[in-house]
C-alpha cells in the first residue's frame, strides 16, 4: 500500500507551543529548511525531514560522518579478513557456502546502511585511509560505530516474536486506567516501536520522540511518517540454519502518523530542546540507567518538562554498566529521590520481558525490567543544577599547566607496551622470540608475555 507523505512545515504549530532552543530556550520557528532560534540565531539543520537540535548541531554531524567513516572501515576490514579466509582455507563446501553468505551479508548491508544514511552523509564516500583524528582513535579503540544499534530497527520493525507486543502490555498496566496521555515526550526513543505504539493506542494529542541516534531516526521517519516498508541485513551469531548467518529482513509497512502529531528529532536528553512543563506525560524507556550523569538531574529535567499533575513513565532495567558505584541507585533510592524532586510514586511494579529474540537465533534473554508511574505534584523541591561542562581548564585553556594525572600514567604503560610490542615485528621473528624479549624486557613470565602478545595480534588483524 502506498500511503501519503506528508512533511514538516513552518504552519506546524508545535514549534511555537512546545519547541524552544536548546542553547538559550528562545523561541524557535521553521521555513521546513532549518530551525532558526529568534533570540541567539542559531541554525538547527534538518536531516531527512529531521530536525538536528543539538546546541552543537555541526559537531555533531561532523561526529556522526566520522563514526561512518568507522562503521565503513571496520566493514571493509572485516569484508577482506572473510575473503581472505575464504583465498587460502581448505573447508569444507558447507563452510564455503557460509563463509561466502557471510561476505554478502557483510556487502548488503554495508550498502543498506548507506542508502538509509544517505541524508546524512549526502554523496560523502567513506575512506579509511583519510579518517579524522576522531575517528582513527575510535576505530582502534572499539569505540561504538553509527550502526551499533541496527538490531534495534529489526526488533522494532521486522521479527514478529512478541517483544513489542509485551512491551505494550507492560506500558498499559503501568499506565492504568489514565484516559487521555495529552502531549507525550519520548526520550530515548530508540528505534521508536514505542512510542509508535503509545500515539496508536491512546491517541494523545501530540508525540514527540527523542533520540541522538540518526541511523534509528532517519529509518523511524520513513517507517512511522511514510509507512515505508524496506529491507535490513541481521547478522546472526548462533543461527538455527547454518546458512542464516546473514539474512534480509523486512521491515516498517505499518500505518502512518502524520508529522504534525508525531515528532522525531535528533537532541540530547540532558539538554531538551522545549519549554518548560509543556508536556503532559514523559516515557523513558531503557533510558535512566544508562544517562552519563546523576540520576537526580535526569530526573529533576523531567519535572521541568511536566505538567502539575503531569505523569513520568519509566520502562526498564537498573543494569548500570558504567559510572561510579554511588551513581547505581537501586530502586528505594529512586523512589525516594523521586519524591524529594516533586513526584508522587503512584505504580512499582517488575516485569518480565524478552529483549532482542530473534526468530533466526538459538539464543535469547529476558530481562526483568522495572514499570515505574510517578505524578508530578510540585516542582522539584530541591532542583538540581544543570550539568556544567566536564571539560577540565588546562584543555579550555591552553596556557594552563596540564596535571600529572594517575589515568595519565597508567594509559602511557599501557600504550607503550603496545608499541614494544609492535617493534618487536620485523619479519623475521617468531613468537617464541618476540616472547622471550618481551618477557626479559618487563621481567614478567613468559607464559604471561605470550599471551598478551597473542591477544594483541589478533585483535589487529580480526
Amino acid at each position: 500500500m502506498a500511503w501519503r507523505v506528508i512533511k514538516l512545515t513552518e504552519k506546524s504549530e508545535f514549534w511555537s507551543e512546545v519547541f524552544a532552543c536548546p542553547k538559550c530556550k528562545g523561541a524557535l520557528k521553521t521555513t521546513g529548511k532549518t530551525v532558526d532560534c529568534t533570540k541567539c540565531k542559531q541554525a538547527y539543520p534538518f536531516i531527512g525531514d529531521v530536525p538536528v537540535l543539538m546546541p552543537e548541531p555541526g559537531r555533531w554531524i561532523s561526529r556522526w560522518r566520522d563514526s561512518w567513516d568507522v562503521f565503513f572501515a571496520r566493514s571493509l576490514k572485516e569484508e577482506n579478513v572473510v575473503r581472505e579466509q575464504l583465498k587460502n582455507g581448505d573447508f569444507l563446501a558447507a563452510t564455503r557456502e557460509r563463509l561466502a553468505n557471510w561476505v554478502s551479508g557483510i556487502q548488503s548491508h554495508r550498502k543498506k546502511m548507506r542508502d538509509l544514511l544517505k541524508p546524512l552523509l549526502g554523496d560523502q564516500v567513506a575512506n579509511s585511509k583519510t579518517l579524522s583524528a576522531e575517528a582513527t582513535q575510535r576505530l582502534y579503540q572499539n569505540d561504538h560505530s553509527i550502526t551499533a544499534y541496527a538490531s534495534n530497527l529489526l526488533r522494532d520493525w521486522g521479527w514478529e516474536t512478541g517483544e513489542n507486543s509485551r512491551s505494550l502490555e507492560v506500558i498499559k498496566e503501568t499506565i492504568g486506567k489514565e484516559k487521555k496521555l495529552g502531549k507525550v515526550l519520548i526520550l530515548g526513543a530508540g528505534a521508536g516501536r514505542l512510542a509508535y505504539d503509545i500515539h496508536q493506542n491512546f491517541s494523545p494529542e501530540l508525540t514527540v520522540a527523542l533520540d541522538f541516534n540518526p541511523v534509528l531516526f532517519l529509518a523511524a521517519r520513513r517507517f512511522i511518517n511514510d509507512g515505508d516498508r524496506f529491507e535490513l541485513t541481521e547478522f546472526v551469531q548462533t543461527p538455527i540454519h547454518p546458512k542464516e548467518v546473514a539474512v534480509s529482513v523486512s521491515c516498517g509497512g505499518v500505518k502512518p502518523i502524520s508529522p504534525e502529531k508525531f515528532v522525531l528529532c535528533l537532541a540530547d536528553a540532558l539538554r531538551p530542546p522545549f519549554q518548560d512543563e509543556k508536556f503532559d506525560t514523559v516515557v523513558t524507556p531503557w533510558m535512566i540507567d544508562v544517562i552519563p550523569v546523576d540520576l537526580r538531574i535526569f530526573l529533576s529535567k523531567i519535572n521541568s518538562l511536566l505538567k502539575k499533575d503531569g505523569l513520568w513513565i519509566n520502562l526498564g532495567p537498573l543494569g548500570y554498566n558504567r559510572g561510579p558505584a554511588s551513581l547505581k541507585y537501586g530502586l528505594a533510592e529512586i523512589q525516594a529521590m523521586a519524591t524529594e524532586l516533586g513526584f508522587e510514586i503512584e505504580k512499582c511494579d517488575r516485569f518480565e520481558v524478552p529483549y532482542l529474540k530473534s526468530p533466526h537465533s538459538c539464543q535469547s534473554r529476558f530481562e526483568k525490567i522495572l514499570g515505574i508511574r510517578a505524578r508530578k505534584i510540585s516542582k522539584a523541591l530541591t532542583p538540581i543544577a544543570e550539568s556544567e561542562d566536564p571539560t577540565p581548564s588546562w584543555i579550555k585553556d591552553p596556557n594552563q599547566p596540564v596535571p600529572a594525572l594517575s589515568e595519565f600514567a597508567l594509559a602511557m604503560q599501557t600504550n607503550k607496551l603496545l608499541a614494544d610490542i609492535l617493534s618487536l615485528i620485523d619479519g623475521k621473528r617468531n613468537l617464541s622470540e618476540m616472547t622471550a624479549l618481551l618477557a626479559h624486557h618487563y621481567s614478567m613470565e613468559p607464559a604471561t608475555a605470550g599471551e598478551l602478545i597473542q591477544k594483541y595480534l589478533r585483535s589487529v588483524i580480526t
